[in-house]
Parts: C-alpha cells; sequence; structure tokens
C-alpha cells in the first residue's frame, strides 16, 4: 500500500492503471479477490481509473509481473518490496530480487 499511495501523483496521470491478483492453483476463491478489490476501489476513489487483473501462476511471481507488464505496453510497475533472511533468499531467492535483476520498465518500489 505504501508503494501504491507513494505513486498516486503518477498513476492519476496514467490512461489505466492495473491491480494484478497471481495465484497458484486452479480455482481463485472470493475471499483470495478482497484485497484486490478493495485497491482497486481506492484507485478509483482518487480519480485512477484502474482494473484488476487475476492470472493463475504457474512459475516465478516476478517473472510473471514483468512479463504481464510487458503484455499491457506498462511504462510503470509499482509494487511493494521487502528482504528475506539472507540464507532463505539465497536459496529461495525473491521476488523483489527477481524483478530488480530482470526489469525491463521502470519500477517504482517502496519498503
Amino acid at each position: 500500500m505504501r508503494a501504491v499511495v507513494g505513486a498516486l501523483p503518477l498513476l492519476r496521470s496514467a490512461s489505466g492503471v492495473s491491480v494484478m491478483h497471481l495465484w497458484r492453483g486452479r480455482t481463485i476463491h472470493d475471499a483470495d479477490t478482497a484485497s484486490c478489490s478493495a485497491l482497486v476501489h481506492y484507485l478509483r476513489r482518487h480519480g485512477i481509473c484502474a482494473q484488476a487483473l487475476y492470472r493463475s501462476l504457474d512459475g516465478d511471481v516476478g517473472s510473471a509481473l514483468l512479463s504481464v507488464a510487458n503484455d499491457k505496453h506498462a511504462g510503470l510497475l509499482v509494487m511493494g518490496g521487502y528482504g528475506q533472511a539472507p540464507l532463505r533468499e539465497s536459496l529461495l531467492g525473491g521476488v523483489t530480487a527477481s524483478v530488480l535483476r530482470s526489469m525491463t520498465l521502470p519500477v517504482l518500489l517502496a519498503h
């Protein structure tokens, strides 16, 4: 949420904003979509044309984010980021590190 609030001035000038919800598995449940819907409504209350995107995830979250951003011809990726314990991050990697290693567009990142 901190990243979205920080990006509000930029998002207001966008022609459209997509809020993405990724999940693993075949089905998505209504409870899982609540936070995505709430964020879309928040942006709309601020005069931003926002829509929700729901995608089933097969692989890496960071790659999926960048892939959808590319497909949508996005000019900016806004995301929150956090680090994990060094051992866990070295074994499993992290979404933030993955996006920063492979970013193909500007990224506004808040921690």
